[in-house]
C-alpha cells in the first residue's frame, strides 16, 4: 500500500532526526536520509527543498518547541518565598533539559562552519532559542524578587557563563568524565555544579 504524501513527511522527519542527532548536520547526507527511510532522493528534496530545510524541520524544530516549553513553564512558576531553593530546582531543571536534549544541541553545534546558503537562518533561530534560556536564567537564578539584580552580577555576562557551564556538564560530559577519569552520579555532579554557580568558586574557597 503506497504511503500517503504526510506519511512519507512523518517518516523522513523521523529518519532525519536520528540521523542528525547521530552524525551531525555535515555528516548526513540527503541520500543517507532518503536510504534510511525507503524513498527517493527526489521525494525528500520536494518535502523539504534542501538538507538545511529537513534540518529545520526537524532538529531545530523540535528543539524549539521543547525550549518554548521549558521557558513557559518556568515562566508561569513563581517562587514560594525561598529564592534559594527556587533557583536551585530550576538549575536541576535546566541540566536535565540539556541532558534529555544532548542529541540535538550537539547536532546545532555541528552546523557552525556549514557551508549551504540556508545555514545562517538556522544559527540565528537557534540562537534566539538559547537567548531565551539565558533570559529565564537571568530572572530566575540571578534576580532578587523585588526584579533587581544580585549585587555585583553582570546579566549578560553571568547568564551566558551559567548556561555555558551548565552545556558543557552535560553536552561535552564524554570529554570530561572519560574512561579512567571518575564518573560522578548525576545527583553529586548537579549538586556540585549548582553549588558552584549559587555559591561562586571564590566564596566556596574562602569557606572551605
Amino acid at each position: 500500500m503506497a504511503r500517503t504524501s504526510d506519511e512519507v513527511k512523518d517518516l523522513l522527519r523521523h529518519v532525519g532526526s536520528g540521523l542528525f542527532a547521530g552524525s551531525g548536520y555535515a555528516g548526513t547526507s540527503t541520500r543517507a536520509v532518503a536510504a534510511a527511510a525507503g524513498v527517493s532522493e527526489t521525494l525528500l528534496f520536494k518535502h523539504f527543498g534542501s538538507k538545511a530545510g529537513l534540518f529545520e524541520a526537524t532538529t531545530l524544530a523540535n528543539f524549539q518547541g521543547s525550549v518554548d516549553r521549558f521557558v513557559s513553564q518556568w515562566s508561569s512558576q513563581p517562587s514560594t518565598g525561598d529564592e534559594d531553593a527556587h533557583a536551585r530546582a530550576f538549575l536541576r531543571s535546566l541540566l536535565w533539559f540539556f541532558r534529555d536534549h544532548r542529541g540535538s544541541i550537539l547536532a546545532l553545534v555541528t552546523v557552525d562552519g556549514a557551508q549551504d546558503d540556508d545555514i545562517g537562518d538556522i544559527q540565528a533561530m537557534a540562537i534566539e532559542s538559547f537567548e531565551k534560556v539565558m533570559t529565564v536564567v537571568q530572572r530566575v537564578v540571578l534576580t532578587r524578587a523585588n526584579g533587581e539584580l544580585y549585587n555585583g552580577v553582570d546579566a549578560e555576562v553571568t547568564a551566558p557563563a551559567v548556561v555555558g557551564t551548565l552545556l558543557s556538564v552535560t553536552v561535552l560530559d564524554g570529554w570530561l568524565f572519560h574512561e579512567g577519569v571518575c564518573q560522578p552520579a548525576f545527583a553529586d555532579l548537579d549538586h556540585e555544579v549548582i553549588s558552584y554557580i549559587m555559591d561562586g568558586a571564590g566564596h566556596r574557597i574562602a569557606t572551605s
